[in-house]
């Protein structure tokens, strides 16, 4: 039941990285606002498909949170969902499966202008949030967000996170040109992220690091890793999705895991980054008997909780909260291509308790430091200059009170 006394916001998921965001921001945002959420992803246009992150969908249902799957406003989107459940052994059946949904969702696409109109005017927001995915023709965040701008609904724009500030240098071959949100208000999370200082973008910090949420995430006992807990050392792997200008670095975590593999006294387990575990193979490391791999299922934050040491690319915001648990934080140095070689990204600088390698002999797990920061750093580039407060609650309550 809506609260009438309060403000609507409805929240747009499109992916992994911005539900995670929008949940970071919901939580606390309950106390502020009546919230609804709607679906609409790349992957599949079905929530319960197209993400597979369990801990992000149980931090929802505990709140008593609710996704929409935008199509099924349409009853071709309804038809659908339930053509989609459908599980066929028969080939034959399959194929016909799989052409009934192409036209029904080529039926959709072609509408998504009103699929936009009837979202809004189903939940009737005063603001819209959305993560910064791409603005171009006949793509449905960027037409909703449209949508809801000639309808004279606030929009928010949320990025994914402050790893913008590890690789701004570097991270494209042409000048970096942020997109024109125009009249859009644009969080970001680091002075040094792109786009820092154009009109409407704003400073905020990333909420789903902000360290209340994270203490909070790490209090939770759902869905927590069971693997060989009881080993001496047990390392954590993130897997981040590799530029046209570095490598991921995971050439060196592969290396690290075959050195350890089979050892007794060590547990691993490895998070692979969405898009690269859909399309890879690796079936020597399903050999290796104290490895155990996930996809997107995993939350970043069960990784973190169960492991004493974290292995991350330079460049990944990954980083950011094992570092703000204290644990044993190993960024390895991304190998840039010319002309970027000779850029370093800040984050083997920024405390001496960060432990920093270039290959894998430099790994020792016997002499790797426990991130005992200041967070002087994390602040800087995670937190927005704004410290140890609930990043989320700031951005609704600023949203809600700037635009009264």
């Amino acid at each position: 039941m809506s609260d009438m006394n309060k403000p609507v916001i409805l929240y747009f998921i499109r992916a992994e990285a911005d539900l995670e965001r929008i949940v970071s921001m919901s939580v606390p945002g309950k106390n502020y606002a009546d919230q609804h959420f709607a679906y609409y992803g790349d992957i599949s246009v079905i929530f319960e498909q197209g993400i597979k992150n369990t801990f992000q969908k149980y931090l929802l249902d505990s709140d008593g949170f609710k996704v929409l799957d935008v199509v099924t406003l349409f009853h071709v989107g309804k038809l659908y969902k339930a053509i989609k459940k459908i599980e066929a052994k028969n080939k034959v059946v399959r194929i016909i499966i799989e052409l009934v949904l192409k036209i029904l969702y080529k039926l959709i696409y072609i509408k998504q202008d009103k699929l936009a109109n009837k979202l809004l005017k189903k939940i009737k927001p005063s603001f819209l949030i959305t993560d910064n995915s791409e603005e171009r023709e006949n793509y449905f965040p960027h037409i909703l967000r449209q949508v809801a701008k000639k309808k004279g609904v606030k929009v928010q724009v949320v990025t994914h996170g402050p790893a913008g500030g590890f690789h701004k240098d570097y991270y494209s071959y042409e000048p970096i040109k942020p997109q024109p949100y125009d009249q859009f208000n644009v969080g970001i999370c680091s002075i040094y992220d792109i786009g820092f200082g154009m009109p409407n973008y704003t400073l905020t910090g990333d909420p789903s690091d902000s360290f209340p949420y994270v203490m909070y995430k790490n209090k939770l006992e759902y869905d927590e890793i069971i693997f060989l807990n009881e080993r001496k050392y047990k390392i954590g792997f993130f897997m981040a999705a590799p530029f046209e200008t570095c490598t991921n670095a995971w050439a060196i975590m592969e290396e690290i895991i075959l050195d350890y593999a089979f050892c007794k006294d060590v547990a691993m387990v490895a998070k692979f980054h969405p898009r690269l575990y859909k399309f890879g193979e690796y079936p020597y490391l399903l050999k290796i008997d104290n490895l155990k791999l996930f996809g997107s299922e995993l939350d970043r934050s069960r990784l973190v909780k169960w492991a004493d040491i974290v292995v991350c690319s330079d460049h990944c915001s990954t980083l950011f909260e094992p570092m703000i648990l204290g644990k044993k934080v190993v960024a390895v140095h991304t190998k840039k291509v010319r002309p970027f070689a000779k850029f370093k990204s800040p984050i083997h600088d920024c405390d001496p308790s960060m432990n920093s390698i270039h290959h894998s002999g430099e790994f020792n797990l016997d002499n790797l430091k426990a991130y005992t920061s200041d967070t002087s750093f994390i602040d800087t580039y995670c937190w927005g200059g704004l410290g140890k407060i609930d990043l989320g609650e700031k951005i609704i309550k600023e949203l809600i009170t700037n635009h009264d």
